[in-house]
């Protein structure tokens, strides 16, 4: 969501928009994230833009209703039967509901009761916002009274579940985390007596700002409740992230715990090297129905993103089963000096992954001049044809909007109803039945031949697997449903004997539990000791030396046999000689230094072993990193497995 006072940089944007490349309009503009209903007027606009289609979101209580009549008005609509003739000229719109970090303090959470004695109890308006906000604004009467009755939770998510279900292409969004967002001020009578009435209410509208902001266990709360209802429903998400990267991707992480793809480690390739398709791409895993409910979202779109290259990193592991893109804005990415970083990420992401968005309140010739610079600018930075970036940017929002991901995604025409209504033909229950039974069966993995439809399917579809799959996934509302369960797939981060998991970092971090400090960075790394990845802690300033600061660390419970010994085998990696230390902590208490200096030398990956025998299970297993100037440490490979070597208790 745009922040106030962007509209001068905005206006530079678009004095120095330098169109010297006709630009490609026919193969079509797709923006991402945008907010025309914050100004109603501008709507009108939609159908004549240049744009093919705009993915609006809502973000608070006045803007999901308005969000709605734009999708009745403009929406893109695959279940409409009209035959009149293509309107491919027209701008369309996809909807996204969902509450956004800076009003999440308006919802109240009544999803576990605050009383086991009575249910029903809630807090009052005022101790509900003394609760939610910081600092406390208990003597700040006239800005509590200034805010909205608070909503209960359940209630949004209710409605917005129903919305769901009733626009088909619907997403979850704009929510998220915001970690430096102020309340304004309450309205002055004069501020009042001035304000647009072309602007939806709700927003700050240059009122000056509070020193108030929502507590961060609250915004997770209802992005949490958010997350988990696009998962149901899987549907897609647009997310906000300022100042918040590592928590909200914590959170993102949370949702798909224990959900990971299995991924091969390198070593584990090599053992393979004589098995018949031991080398098949780790993307091509058998999938579940892809029309079930999960605990986490398919598809997800970090909105106008402002973190670092690092994180790229995590959010693209290969385990991670949420398909994560990035998009960026003029308005927010290239508006300060900050652009130069943006430059860099977009370098770092994916050519599959990366979208464009105007992040614009105001729909039309503003925002197409907006969108058609990003696009400019993203084909600029990636080196790429301006003709053939354009395409790859369709081919992205396709996937992430419909998820429809194809190679040959523009023989699949995103506003082409021939092939659904063929897999699914109205008015008569019968095929309704048989395309049921069928695409149960077809969306429990991945298929790619030609052949094999129904024969109502063939032509339609023209034989495309891409296009079959699409449909299926797309079974209009009231439709026979068939139900299949699957065996749960064992997770690839265990290993037998070895007590740590995830002990590679091949699979992620869970269930590692990292700590970053004022300085310092942490990221997956690669390549790691022998596979893909490794734990990376990098000192980006020059450290603070005093003692009894706090470490950046990272740390697992492990179940252990007391009175067992074990054998701790770690691999470390340092960047410079004179880096610091490692440290390892058994049960909070120091047991073993690394010194940079003394293990192997700088640049290469050394092996550490130690024994231990614990007295306490669960027993913590903790790595600390102390530098002692800019640089990176490493560790891999961890292993805890029984020894019989004595050694003191733990």
């Amino acid at each position: 969501m745009c922040q106030d006072g962007l509209h001068n940089a905005e206006q530079d944007v678009l004095d120095t928009n330098q169109m010297e490349e006709p630009f490609p309009h026919h193969i079509g503009v797709f923006d991402a994230h945008c907010h025309p209903t914050d100004t109603i007027a501008s709507l009108d606009q939609i159908p004549d833009m240049r744009a093919r289609v705009l993915t609006i979101m809502a973000t608070r209580d006045q803007d999901q209703d308005l969000v709605a009549e734009c999708a009745e008005k403009h929406g893109l609509n695959i279940y409409d039967d009209d035959d009149e003739e293509d309107k491919r000229a027209l701008c369309h719109v996809i909807p996204s509901f969902g509450w956004h970090p800076w009003f999440s303090h308006q919802l109240y959470d009544d999803t576990q009761p605050l009383s086991d004695s009575d249910p029903t109890a809630k807090l009052s308006r005022v101790d509900h916002y003394n609760s939610v906000l910081t600092p406390s604004p208990a003597n700040e009467q006239d800005l509590i009274n200034s805010l909205p009755e608070p909503r209960p939770l359940s209630e949004f998510l209710m409605q917005t579940r129903e919305r769901l279900k009733k626009y088909k292409l619907a997403m979850v969004g704009e929510v998220g985390l915001d970690r430096s967002f102020r309340l304004p001020n309450p309205w002055s009578p004069d501020q009042e007596a001035s304000r647009d009435p072309s602007l939806t209410p709700g927003t700050r509208e240059g009122r000056r700002l509070s020193p108030y902001r929502v507590q961060m266990d609250h915004q997770r709360k209802i992005l949490k409740a958010q997350l988990q209802l696009a998962g149901e429903m899987q549907r897609s998400v647009s997310v906000h992230g300022v100042a918040a990267h590592g928590v909200l991707h914590d959170t993102l992480q949370e949702t798909w715990k224990g959900h990971e793809k299995p991924v091969v480690s390198s070593r584990t390739r090599k053992r393979r090297g004589s098995v018949p398709a031991a080398h098949v791409d780790e993307d091509e895993v058998t999938k579940s129905d892809i029309a079930s409910s999960k605990p986490f979202p398919p598809r997800v779109c970090l909105h106008s993103y402002s973190g670092p290259t690092a994180p790229l990193r995590q959010y693209l592991h290969p385990s991670v089963p949420t398909t994560i893109f990035f998009s960026f804005s003029q308005v927010i990415n290239f508006s300060t000096p900050a652009a130069q970083k943006t430059v860099e990420v977009i370098k770092a992401v994916p050519d599959d992954r990366i979208l464009i968005e105007s992040d614009l309140h105001t729909a039309g010739e503003r925002m197409d001049t907006l969108l058609e610079q990003m696009a400019r600018e993203v084909c600029k930075i990636k080196n790429w044809d301006l003709e053939a970036g354009v395409k790859q940017l369709k081919r992205n929002w396709i996937h992430f909007a419909l998820g429809v991901a194809n190679d040959d995604v523009e023989n699949v025409n995103y506003e082409s109803k021939t092939c659904l209504r063929a897999v699914y033909p109205t008015g008569t229950p019968t095929a309704v039945l048989s395309a049921s039974i069928f695409c149960a069966a077809y969306t429990t993995a991945i298929f790619t031949a030609t052949t094999g439809f129904p024969a109502r399917f063939s032509s339609q579809c023209s034989n495309n697997p891409s296009r079959v799959s699409s449909a299926c996934s797309c079974q209009p509302t009231g439709t026979t449903t068939i139900t299949t369960t699957t065996s749960p797939t064992p997770t690839p981060c265990t290993v037998p004997g070895n007590a740590v998991i995830n002990g590679d970092f091949e699979c992620g971090l869970s269930p590692w539990v990292p700590a970053a400090t004022p300085g310092t960075t942490y990221a997956l790394t690669s390549p790691g000791e022998d596979g893909q990845f490794a734990f990376e802690v990098d000192q980006n300033v020059p450290p603070d030396t005093s003692t009894g600061r706090e470490q950046a660390s990272i740390n697992q419970d492990l179940n252990l046999a007391i009175g067992q010994t074990y054998l701790l085998t770690f691999y470390s990696y340092f960047d410079v000689g004179d880096n610091g230390f490692i440290g390892v902590m058994l049960n909070h208490r120091g047991v073993y230094t690394v010194d940079s200096e003394e293990n192997g030398g700088q640049g290469t990956w050394n092996q550490n072993q130690l024994t231990f025998t614990p007295a306490v299970t669960p027993f913590n297993l903790r790595f600390e990193f102390l530098f002692g100037a800019t640089g990176v440490d490493k560790i891999d490979n961890i292993s805890v497995v029984p020894s019989n070597t004595e050694n003191t208790p733990g």
